[in-house]
């Protein structure tokens, strides 16, 4: 599975790790603690790439890719019932 920002989303990270999603479409912004950070950078840097960021993550936790595949997928399905993320299936 491959994951996409909704078209104007943009993300900020705080200092305290954790991330701020803003849409521009709804004109509300949503905050998320610093997991939810670091699974929206690590689908970021991995074009979206669900398993490469489950790969990132679990080496990131010191977790098997299993464990950081549950939590990713939790993650993803809070982002895109917020608007924020929609799935498409990888070629």
């Amino acid at each position: 599975m491959r994951v996409t920002p909704a078209p104007g989303v943009v993300a900020y990270i705080h200092k305290d790790g954790g991330l701020e999603l803003y849409s521009q479409a709804h004109g509300e912004s949503l905050r998320f603690d610093p997991s939810g950070a670091a699974v929206w950078i690590a689908l970021r840097q991995g074009d979206g790439r669900c398993r490469n960021a489950a790969d990132v993550l679990a080496e990131s936790w010191g977790t098997g890719t299993a464990e950081a595949t549950v939590e990713l997928d939790r993650w993803v399905s809070v982002f895109c019932e917020a608007g924020l993320m929609f799935t498409t299936e990888e070629r």
